[in-house]
């Protein structure tokens, strides 16, 4: 990529370079398997060597499937329901846009903390040197 991470690593949290480094973060270490066959702990675990913050990752994507399920069966023209997440500090009854914004916000955040997580690993064991 031409840039020295090492040297300057929060500029991997930004959106030019954020994504393109934690997609490489993503196949290096293979993350399509365990998130195919939707294996939480061996995917926090191969991000962040543990599992912190596990019940919480679990609880969010437990949201998001409900409201993913909620805004879709409106759309098939179910019954009008209401989608309230799990500590009910906030709820959706309509509009398939809140989903795909929910939906994005976690990727992102997701991709974000990959991507830091690369480049602190990396720059720990001085792996990574980019010219």
């Amino acid at each position: 990529m031409g840039v020295n991470f090492v040297a300057n690593p929060d500029i991997v949290a930004t959106p030019q370079y954020a994504f393109e480094v934690g997609g490489l973060f993503w196949k290096w270490n293979n993350l399509n398997s365990c998130s195919d066959s939707r294996d939480m702990l061996k995917c926090t675990r191969t991000i962040n060597g543990g599992t912190n913050g596990l019940g919480e990752r679990k609880r969010h994507y437990s949201d998001a499937q409900r409201c993913i399920t909620t805004v879709g069966s409106r759309a098939m023209g179910a019954s009008d329901s209401t989608y309230t997440n799990s500590d009910s500090s906030f709820s959706l009854s309509s509009g398939a846009s809140a989903a795909i914004i929910i939906f994005a916000s976690i990727l992102v955040a997701v991709l974000i903390v990959v991507t830091v997580m690369f480049v602190l690993k990396f720059r720990k064991n001085k792996l990574v040197e980019v010219a």
